[in-house]
């Protein structure tokens, strides 16, 4: 059997270490509660949102540039949460970036050992994919006037649940 040639082992190495460096998209944040670690649990926060605060106390908890999700450990119970909101839209519609800032929320059933996800939805987004359909007339007017939605979702408990979507306390536009 012939020996691969030298370059092409390279390039094969390259091409797996950058296919690694994608699949695992999670910046992982260090924070450091005054509870011990079995009190705690794991929130995955989507890179077009920040968050700026928990329960008063500033953070500044966001996703690298490439990562996907920045993945922090928070006490069990009850949180309020400041955040904001960014993303890109390089679209035939739009260009630039969108921003809602100091949008202000809470959870109150966070969970010892669990992993969440928080997520923003945008537009006709915010309604859900079954939304485009059942309510046509909601998802064109969520679009036009960029509704935005919080969403927190246990992986935990059912990784392939619904999101419960969180209403604002407050937000600036």
């Amino acid at each position: 059997m012939k020996a691969l040639d030298p370059r092409f082992r390279l390039l094969a190495v390259l091409a797996a270490l950058l296919l690694g460096g994608c699949v695992s998209s999670a910046t992982s944040i260090q924070y450091t509660p005054a509870v011990p670690a079995e009190q705690t649990c794991a929130l995955k926060v989507i890179s077009t949102l920040t968050v700026l605060e928990m329960d008063g106390e500033e953070v500044n908890w966001q996703a690298d540039t490439f990562d996907y999700w920045a993945q922090v450990r928070i006490p069990q119970g009850k949180h309020a949460f400041v955040l904001d909101y960014r993303r890109e839209a390089n679209s035939s519609q739009s260009f630039g970036y969108h921003y809602r800032n100091a949008i202000v929320i809470s959870y109150d059933r966070f969970t010892a050992g669990h992993t969440y996800e928080l997520v923003a939805a945008e537009g006709a987004e915010a309604g859900g994919f079954s939304g485009l359909f059942t309510n046509m007339l909601q998802a064109m007017y969520d679009t036009v006037n960029r509704a935005l939605r919080i969403g927190i979702r246990d992986l935990t408990a059912d990784p392939d649940g619904e999101f419960t979507w969180l209403t604002p306390e407050s937000y600036a536009k």
